[in-house]
């Protein structure tokens, strides 16, 4: 006990280091929310009893580590959005936990935990919340809570539609709840065409009906959205589909239409790859044809999930560009209609190869609390490379060019150094971004929330979608560009 007593300012110091360690420690395994008011207070009463004991260099030298420690822990409860968070920076962090079944019922405290947690997460978290709670937002979730609360229990799927009901009233496509499975059951009803109705009610009425569950920025990202939902069985329940059998009507490029009856044994005989959003970045697709007088570069992603990606993807790129210099290309194709985001680091690197000037790029706040934090830097200063690209560079896009991608693309038009090909983009420039991510409590749903608002390029465009210099179905996309570059070459 002498001992402890004679050393008692060394353990208050490693105490010290091990509450400080423990934010580390949330994205591993859950900390109880009153962990840095309890680690504050344990703080308080050591140095406080300690005090009188040591000598006075430890005092002058445990004060301010005290008084450090003590708004560290309060940043951290308070401040921090990724605590207890289940992804950070790109990365997940924890072995997440499967989603229950859409047809199992919990009790009605289970949900009202559920819905309680979602409420309280997003209004600690998302910027628009700093100041006040959106009055739609809190009419829908009072409407949502009312109608668990008279319920003696509740299924899976109708907690979903509760909860989704009134984060989507945010229009903000980055914040949202969804299943967490090991593989999805899916049918893959794009190869039979275009869907028009699904028994025997026409799509464009579903879209009405059902659009008031979906977090959404741009009317055509919300339509592809419910498509893709339409086909996959973990989420027949929230669109109200039947559990047996459904009938689907699609039309073909002829403007035939066919209509096919699928099964629950239809959607499990495909299996999925299920949440498999942190094991392996897609490939990028890289060529260059000076016959065509083309360079073309599809980057399915921008997420970086392997450790040492970011180097591999500038080797890539420093390669694909000497060849392009090489062979003296003049025109480039960036495919983004399939890149639904992730780490805006790599589209950054790629910046370096089309201008020696700093260019200018959107504005992000970031939310901490209660506090906004502006980025100071609204300039990107590139790096010296070789093999820098000044011919003409085309972006193809679509709806599903979400997120980072979309940010890149908006920073190639704001700074005018790209041509836009295809539709706009799923979401609008002047957004909610940068995600974190929670487990909710019974339901075992993803709550997915945006830490940061992102301002366009050009704020004098307005709230307003990414406008395509060249509108055309996303899929005629690359024809279009290569026309216009044989044009080009036979102008010559």
């Amino acid at each position: 006990m002498r001992a402890l007593n004679r050393h008692s300012h060394i353990w208050f110091i490693l105490l010290c280091g091990i509450l400080c360690s423990m934010h580390k420690l949330s994205l591993h395994c859950s900390i109880p929310d009153y962990f840095s008011i309890a680690g504050l207070i344990i703080i308080c009463f050591i140095y406080i009893l300690g005090n009188r004991h040591w000598k006075k260099l430890w005092r002058i030298i445990n004060f301010p580590i005290a008084i450090g420690t003590g708004l560290f822990l309060l940043w951290t409860e308070f401040c921090w959005p990724y605590f207890n968070s289940e992804i950070t920076y790109y990365t997940s962090s924890k072995e997440c936990i499967c989603s229950k079944e859409q047809f199992e019922k919990i009790s009605r405290s289970e949900a009202i935990k559920d819905i309680e947690f979602t409420f309280n997460h997003i209004k600690k978290i998302h910027p628009a919340f700093r100041d006040s709670i959106p009055s739609q937002f809190k009419k829908e979730y009072q409407q949502s809570y009312n109608r668990i609360n008279s319920s003696d229990s509740i299924s899976i799927g109708d907690l979903h539609i509760s909860i989704q009901t009134f984060i989507a009233t945010l229009h903000d496509a980055h914040t949202n709840i969804s299943p967490f499975v090991d593989n999805w059951h899916s049918i893959s009803g794009s190869k039979y065409g275009k869907l028009i109705s699904v028994n025997g009610i026409p799509f464009d009425s579903i879209f009405q009906i059902r659009k008031h569950q979906y977090s959404f920025e741009t009317e055509e990202f919300g339509r592809k959205c419910i498509i893709d939902d339409l086909y996959c069985y973990e989420l027949i329940s929230f669109l109200g589909l039947n559990k047996d059998v459904n009938s689907f009507s699609f039309q073909t490029d002829d403007r035939d239409t066919t209509t096919l009856y699928f099964t629950i044994e239809d959607y499990f005989n495909q299996k999925g790859e299920g949440n498999t959003s942190f094991s392996q970045t897609p490939k990028n697709i890289l060529w260059v044809n000076d016959t065509i007088n083309i360079g073309y570069i599809c980057i399915p992603s921008f997420n970086s999930y392997e450790k040492n990606y970011r180097e591999e993807f500038k080797n890539e790129l420093s390669a694909f560009f000497a060849e392009i210099d090489q062979k003296n290309i003049e025109n480039l194709i960036i495919d983004l209609r399939y890149n639904v985001g992730g780490n805006n680091h790599l589209w950054m690197d790629m910046m370096n190869y089309f201008s020696e000037c700093p260019i200018e790029f959107g504005t992000r706040i970031r939310r901490r609390g209660p506090f906004m934090l502006e980025s100071k830097n609204k300039c990107l200063c590139n790096h010296p490379v070789s093999n820098r690209f000044t011919g003409k560079i085309f972006v193809l896009t679509s709806c599903m060019t979400f997120s980072a991608a979309m940010e890149f693309t908006d920073c190639l038009q704001g700074n005018n150094l790209a041509t836009i090909v295809g539709t706009s983009p799923g979401n609008k420039p002047n957004c909610f971004t940068n995600i974190t991510q929670f487990c909710l409590p019974n339901s075992h749903f993803h709550l997915h929330i945006a830490t940061e608002a992102h301002k366009r390029t050009r704020p004098e465009l307005g709230d307003t979608p990414i406008i395509p210099d060249f509108e055309c179905p996303s899929d005629d996309a690359y024809n279009q560009v290569a026309e216009i570059v044989k044009m080009q070459q036979d102008s010559k």
